[in-house]
């Protein structure tokens, strides 16, 4: 990602692709026409996994670094936070999603680190 086209313009080379398998997937989409896009940055965690955690500044939660999956993991990410800002049970283990997993030393065999290895 070059940081000089951060909301630059789309080309139609880039939307030709994307509107034929549209239309194929939906037909009746298959007259549309491109009209314009804007170009956006790809912002994910380094081991690609989100954070959700507390912040260093008590109260202020962060959940963050899902980039484009965020939308597709919504309901869980809100039920992980609802339980972690409550102090209920999480549904599944937090560790893997702290923020300070970035700056500790990090186990080795995880799945994360065997699918980026």
């Amino acid at each position: 990602m070059e940081p000089e086209a951060l909301g630059g313009d789309v080309g139609l080379d880039e939307a030709t692709e994307v509107l034929a398998r549209t239309g194929r997937a939906i037909p009746r989409l298959g007259d549309a026409r491109y009209r314009r896009g804007w170009a956006g940055a790809f912002d994910i965690t380094p081991d690609w996994m989100p954070i959700l955690d507390e912040s260093p500044v008590r109260g202020f939660w962060i959940a963050t670094g899902m980039s484009g999956h965020g939308f597709k993991l919504a309901p869980a990410v809100g039920e992980m936070m609802a339980a972690l800002i409550t102090g209920s049970r999480p549904p599944v283990n937090p560790a893997p999603f702290a923020l300070g997993r970035f700056t500790a030393a990090r186990p080795h065999g995880t799945f994360v680190a065997s699918y980026l290895s």
